[in-house]
């Protein structure tokens, strides 16, 4: 890697046009001045292209029918030219220090493939909620180890992920056609990353804003049900993913863990059958991680009591730092 390597930010978009321009903005303001930026507008249908046009060779527009947010990383991945890659969802915003911050990690740490950081949660119009995603996230290196990723343990947002073009070349393209790879790139890519026995390193540091607001998926109707079932099918896949590739058997307890919570949101009581189905597998996936995992396995074995008893506390614990509120479905008996 040069002094000074090329950074490739990519933005990903659709029908943020009231919301891009403050994100190309902080793209475009950082300090570390060798970066190319790289929109790639996926089918909006509102006002993002012209927003996009008015910055003329700034960047580099890319216009696409719309595939959904894997599909859009796709496309700007292939268009870049930088050793570094960085992400950028079109409605969150970095500080201006971000990529200088970045570029100094991976040139002190050369067998490091990723970079992830923390966000600072916001409202719709930036003003701080208090919290961060994720919550914790220490200082050092991320071995490529299985469980970790299985277990959701790593954990960065798409806004704060970055990685090598050698790291992405290993990774890209996602399998976005099936559908269950339509959105969490960052969840993917950190899989991919791990199973090719790649090396990450976090840091605890907020390096931008991560914007919640009236359009997003967290505001809708029965939204926080349809997202902790999204988590569930995504970390199904991930277990189905290192098993083939590995040729052994891999499970995830947070598959039974979130399906326990998405489960009593949508109105099955405590004693139906199929909250107890959900359990019993959550049990059978702690047994299977008390080997590989022992101090894992004891806290994804409380994480699934909680589900099972108490799905309500764990969900108002986890979304609170998004503001989110939610409604529980009427108990059904099976």
């Amino acid at each position: 890697m040069t002094d000074m390597p090329l950074v490739s930010i990519i933005i990903d978009n659709y029908n943020y046009g009231h919301l891009i321009a403050e994100t190309i903005d902080s793209a475009l303001a950082q300090t570390y001045p060798n970066i190319e930026v790289i929109v790639v507008d996926d089918g909006s249908t509102d006002n993002s292209r012209e927003v996009i046009a008015r910055y003329g060779d700034r960047v580099i527009p890319v216009f696409k029918e719309n595939g959904g947010q894997c599909s859009a990383f796709n496309v700007g991945f292939a268009a870049s030219h930088g050793d570094i890659i960085a992400l950028l969802d079109s409605d969150d915003v970095w500080d201006p220090e971000k990529i200088a911050l970045m570029v100094d990690i991976f040139q002190r740490y050369p067998e490091v493939g990723w970079v992830g950081h923390k966000l600072t949660i916001t409202d719709a119009k930036l003003n701080s909620l208090g919290y961060t995603f994720p919550d914790l996230l220490p200082n050092g290196p991320v071995p490529p180890d299985p469980h970790l990723h299985l277990e959701r343990m790593v954990r960065v947002t798409v806004s704060g992920l970055l990685f090598r073009r050698s790291a992405g070349e290993r990774a890209f393209p996602i399998p976005y056609e099936s559908g269950t790879w339509r959105t969490c790139a960052d969840v993917y890519l950190m899989s991919m990353f791990a199973i090719e026995g790649i090396w990450g390193y976090t840091l605890e540091e907020s390096l931008g804003l991560y914007r919640q607001h009236p359009g997003q998926e967290f505001a809708q109707p029965g939204a926080i049900a349809r997202r902790v079932e999204r988590d569930a099918v995504i970390s199904e896949a991930l277990a189905e993913i290192w098993t083939r590739r590995k040729g052994r058997r891999f499970s995830s307890t947070t598959v039974y863990k979130h399906r326990l919570v998405a489960s009593a949101l949508t109105g099955h009581a405590i004693l139906s059958g199929e909250r107890w189905r959900l359990l019993a597998g959550g049990i059978r996936s702690v047994v299977d991680l008390v080997r590989p995992h022992p101090r894992l396995a004891v806290r994804q074995g409380l994480g699934i009591a909680i589900a099972f008893a108490f799905p309500h506390w764990w969900t108002r614990r986890v979304f609170r730092r998004f503001g989110t509120q939610f409604t529980p479905q009427p108990a059904a008996t099976s």
